[in-house]
């Protein structure tokens, strides 16, 4: 249902200079389409059910359409595209924020703490404890970009040139 709405409200968008009465007309026709949905599989329970052919999966899935339609009002159906660019907000100030994964991680991981209002920077570490490199979001938006698959390891997006000799000392911690 979310996945249609988000169609048609897109769809909408395209030709409606003003896109909430796009994201409205998007959200009346996708409950009339999920109502409509519900009510044939309620009908359909209730003919069986007189048959005395009890078959209580139409009940449960019209009953989900049902509290399916009602609820989730107000939320936007347009999605969001991910933005790695933070330049537009360094101009208000952003939190930096530091985390601390290990090489063998997959790229797909990292992305999971990125935020909006903040910006990441993931300190890799090897299996041993020892500082490898930093990365912060920008890079990280550079490699996963180029990456041959999201579950390559942070290894393989180690810099080509050491921390040491870009002056930074190397820091281990207890894994």
């Amino acid at each position: 249902g979310r996945i249609f709405k988000c169609v048609l409200a897109r769809a909408f968008c395209k030709g409606e200079p003003n896109h909430a009465k796009a994201e409205r007309k998007a959200d009346v026709i996708a409950r009339g389409v999920t109502f409509f949905f519900a009510t044939f599989f309620l009908v359909l329970f209730g003919i069986f059910f007189l048959r005395r052919q009890y078959n209580f999966t139409l009940l449960a899935v019209g009953l989900f359409l049902v509290v399916g339609g009602i609820g989730n009002k107000n939320q936007t159906a347009v999605y969001e595209k991910m933005q790695f660019s933070v330049t537009a907000d360094l101009k208000k100030g952003l939190e930096i924020r530091h985390v601390a994964m290990a090489e063998d991680c997959p790229i797909k991981d990292a992305l999971r703490f990125l935020e909006r209002g903040s910006y990441l920077v993931l300190d890799v570490y090897s299996k041993t404890g020892e500082l490898l490199f930093t990365l912060p979001q920008n890079t990280l938006a550079e490699r996963f970009s180029t990456a041959l698959s999201p579950y390559q390891p942070l290894s393989a997006f180690m810099p080509s040139v050491s921390q040491e000799k870009n002056g930074k000392s190397k820091q281990k911690v207890n894994l």
